[in-house]
């Protein structure tokens, strides 16, 4: 999705909401220096979680539906409300958007830091709360593109070009005239044969490769999808689906024909819906 940027100046405008955390209505103070204007899309802390150490740039409708999805299973009321406040703030249309999500207690507020070239959130507030269980926290704020330096560098424990919670492991075009895969969780044996049957030998090794190299507690799900020479997809997950949606690159060219592509992605278990249709 976009190469990494190095954030040049600390964000800080203060901006007074009204949240719920714990179950009471408290304020949101956001900090901000005011040479690089930046608005909160989004704040949550909807309760018990286990997401932590997100931190992605993004860029594209289909980058935030798949910062969306890192919620979608436990908390799919959030992640349909996510999509539509970032589909709302338009990123790409010359916005930047950057998502963070967190581990934390009562916090009912954000601040964007800077150290050096780097950028991270702080989450605030709640100080004296004793919880039994870690919180999830989520913060989305926008930022004007032509504000941004060349680099963008965010504090996370994952490449930030990778909105959404899969990590695509195999990600390669195939001829046109190749029969289209079709996808599901190769975990299963006949569905694995199935995806990689019409596929040449070498990416049917790396498919399988990926499938074998898979923690015990993550899923491994293949799929195939069309576009027009493709740099990237997300795997957004939604309260009942899962699915592999392209990235189109930027000043994209118009194609004569699309082209197929096969994607694997390699997803923590917990993250997707039992019930949830694979598609693609």
């Amino acid at each position: 999705m976009g190469m990494s940027r190095t954030l040049r100046r600390l964000v800080l405008a203060v901006v007074l909401i009204a949240l719920t955390a714990c179950g009471q209505e408290v304020p949101l103070v956001i900090g901000s220096d005011g040479e690089l204007d930046a608005e909160l899309v989004a704040f949550a802390n909807p309760g018990a979680g286990s997401v932590g150490g997100v931190a992605v740039r993004i860029d594209s409708p289909a980058a935030a539906a798949g910062f969306a999805g890192w919620f979608a299973s436990s908390y799919p009321g959030l992640a349909t409300e996510l999509t539509a406040k970032m589909t709302a703030a338009r990123p790409g249309a010359g916005r930047v958007l950057l998502g963070f999500a967190g581990l934390g207690c009562a916090e009912n507020g954000a601040r964007l830091h800077r150290d050096g070239d780097d950028v991270s959130v702080e989450f605030t507030g709640g100080e004296g709360v004793n919880c039994v269980a870690a919180g999830q926290l989520v913060a989305v704020f926008a930022v004007d593109d032509r504000d941004l330096p060349d680099e963008l560098t965010l504090v996370g424990k994952r490449p930030p070009s990778e909105a959404g919670p899969g990590d695509p492991v195999v990600f390669e075009g195939i001829d046109g005239g190749s029969e289209l895969p079709r996808g599901g969780d190769l975990a299963d044996a006949a569905v694995l044969d199935r995806f990689t049957g019409g596929l040449d030998e070498r990416l049917s090794s790396a498919v399988r490769r990926a499938v074998e190299g898979a923690g015990e507690e993550e899923r491994v799900l293949g799929m195939a999808v069309r576009g027009c020479r493709l740099e990237a997809v997300e795997l957004v997950i939604t309260g009942s689906t899962v699915e592999a949606v392209p990235v189109d690159p930027p000043n994209a060219p118009n194609c004569e024909a699309l082209e197929t592509y096969v994607v694997v992605f390699r997803v923590d278990a917990d993250l997707v819906p039992a019930d949830a249709e694979i598609r693609g």
